[in-house]
């Protein structure tokens, strides 16, 4: 190879997705008739914006050094204390760095901006103080305390950014993420339906804290034959909430008074994945097989938007980016020159306006520790491999968008 790299899904894109129980009506949906859609005069431009994707045609994109501007990167200190698996969601909070570990240490673990170890938030347990178990973190409107959604205990915990345990509220309703749409207003989601108010078997409740609905969506067709689901159908940015439907082609924005479709993904010459009652995992298998599809995974910035689309090729896959200003889509290609963005794989966070935060395994890492050198300069690469080993905690790589 020379300096034009094609690196694969397998280092780039983690696709992981939940075995929670699953949502969704038909795909191939009206959403200009659902019930729930709002004209929400609070959103600037108050009109649906269409992604339109050309899938497997790298030839005509763009590389990643013309797509952004920057590459740095946050190596996160590693003490007897403070040991990361992986990191699974990423807030940030003033001059903190906010991280969960959902499965391995199931932690939740403060940064400064250094990536300086500063203190952890709650623990696992069975305690008042403690949670059961870890599935989503966010922080409040005014970004002052870290909630956690903790389905063992069926409550929303908060802390102080110190690690200091505030108070732990009931949930509602039974959520496996659950973010602030306002002070007051809750979204709630749970794949397999609501289970605590049979009436209501939406996957997705926006209700105030003592559990009063406002509105509700997307009815859940769980089965013991199908519970498949895609990581993350909650997502926030810049305090805006974002919605995507399991396996879904339209992101929404939640606002108080309903949703508001956002982006609608067209994929060219594909249609959407279909789910529909008494569908299985398998028979949803066989579709992914066939067709690429949008598995929810997006990073809002303020001046364009990142897509991430899974297909059944093997090879590259490329990631896709939506400018605001140009109204164009544009695709990666796959084609580097700056080593460090071997590491962008799908985008965990969002930092500022318009960079998006990937995470760097260190056994990634020094696996390709030879063409780091080789394409890099070397005391560039010498500041990243210093002190790293396959036991360090992940390193945390901020890419400024720029197109």
């Amino acid at each position: 190879m020379d300096q034009y790299i094609l690196f694969f899904v397998s280092l780039c894109f983690s696709l992981f997705f939940t075995s929670c129980k699953r949502s969704g009506e038909s795909l191939v949906e009206k959403h200009s008739d659902h019930k729930f859609i709002a004209e929400d005069s609070s959103i600037k431009g108050n009109s649906l914006v269409p992604v339109d994707i050309e899938f497997f045609k790298s030839e005509e994109g763009l590389p990643f050094d013309s797509i952004m501007n920057k590459v740095s990167y946050i190596k996160l200190e590693t003490t007897v204390n403070n040991l990361i698996g992986e990191v699974n969601q990423i807030v940030f909070a003033k001059d903190r760095i906010i991280v969960m570990d959902m499965f391995v240490s199931k932690t939740i673990t403060v940064y400064d901006m250094q990536g300086k170890f500063q203190n952890k938030i709650g623990r696992i347990g069975q305690g008042p103080e403690e949670y059961v178990s870890l599935s989503y973190i966010t922080l409040t409107p005014d970004s002052s305390q870290v909630v956690i959604t903790d389905m063992g205990s069926q409550s929303i915990k908060y802390y102080t950014i110190n690690g200091n345990f505030v108070k732990s509220d009931r949930l509602p309703f039974w959520f496996s993420s659950c973010d602030f749409i306002s002070n007051e207003i809750i979204s709630g989601y749970f794949s397999g339906g609501n289970m605590i108010h049979s009436e209501l078997n939406s996957t997705l409740i926006v209700s105030d804290l003592k559990g009063k609905v406002i509105y509700s969506d997307y009815p859940s067709y769980y089965s013991n034959k199908f519970f498949s689901s895609t990581s993350m159908p909650l997502r926030k940015f810049n305090n805006n909430v974002f919605f995507n439907p399991s396996y879904n082609d339209t992101v929404f924005q939640l606002t108080t008074n309903g949703l508001f479709p956002k982006y609608k993904i067209n994929l060219v010459g594909y249609s959407p994945l279909k789910i529909y009652n008494g569908i299985t995992n398998d028979e949803l298998d066989e579709q992914k097989k066939k067709q690429p599809f949008f598995a929810g995974d997006i990073i809002e910035l303020k001046n364009t938007a990142i897509f991430s689309i899974f297909g059944s090729k093997p090879g590259w896959v490329p990631f896709f980016v939506y400018s605001k200003e140009k109204k164009t889509t544009y695709m990666c290609n796959g084609v580097l020159y700056n080593p460090l963005f071997y590491f962008f794989g799908t985008p965990i966070a969002r930092y500022g306006d318009n960079t998006a935060v990937s995470v760097g395994s260190p056994n990634l890492i020094l696996h390709l520790t030879p063409e780091l050198y080789r394409l890099g300069k070397k005391w560039e690469i010498d500041n990243l491999l210093n002190g790293l080993t396959e036991d360090s905690n992940p390193v945390l790589f901020f890419y400024d968008v720029s197109i």
